[in-house]
């Protein structure tokens, strides 16, 4: 896919999943093997529940992009992350295999619980082998409780974990974590 846009405005998703699905995501299951793509994300609300592999609240996995962008503006995530496998994020799972990638998340909330086994984050639950990646977050608040158990690897209040990217930059401008939970291995906020 080349030269896509895509606008999501002013939209909840709520309701049950059925047991049993594996990859549940509030609104897309992913963005993938894109170039010069914008997604944006306004406004919108995420109350699904009911999954034991709910993976995040918006967006599944980033991944095999080349210079694509998503913004995220006043949407609030209300719905418990649990990942019993894998990765998990309140608002996005994965970042992975990306190149000149550009995320900014503004006035956002994360209200949901992330639990899962290994990289969890208020906001996106891991980050993995990417090249030239800015992320940015603006006013946003993390309210979400943090939960691993012993095989978890990192808990972040706003990005579980970055591994093995190239000139990856983050800043978190006038924002707040609210609540975390202490887990058997690292935490940060």
């Amino acid at each position: 896919n080349t030269n896509m846009a895509v606008t999501l405005s002013t939209s909840q998703v709520s309701g049950v999943a059925s047991e049993g699905l594996t990859d549940t995501t509030g609104f897309v299951s992913s963005v993938t093997r894109c170039a010069n793509a914008v997604v944006t994300i306004s406004n919108c609300t995420n109350e699904l529940s009911g999954s034991d592999n709910y993976q995040s609240g918006f967006i599944g996995y980033i991944s095999d992009n080349n210079d694509t962008s998503l913004h995220f503006s006043n949407c609030v995530n209300n719905a418990n992350i649990t990942q019993t496998f894998n990765h998990a994020g309140g608002f996005v799972k994965v970042l992975s295999r990306n190149t000149n990638l550009n995320i900014t998340l503004s006035s956002s909330i994360n209200n949901g619980m992330v639990k899962n086994k290994y990289n969890g984050g208020g906001f996106i639950g891991f980050s993995e082998r990417n090249s030239k990646t800015n992320i940015v977050f603006f006013n946003c608040t993390n309210h979400g409780q943090l939960l691993g158990n012993t095989e978890s690897y990192k808990l972040g209040g706003f990005v579980g974990g970055i591994s093995d990217s190239n000139e990856t930059n983050m800043i978190i401008l006038n924002c707040c974590l609210l609540y975390t939970s202490p887990s058997p291995r690292d935490i940060s906020g």
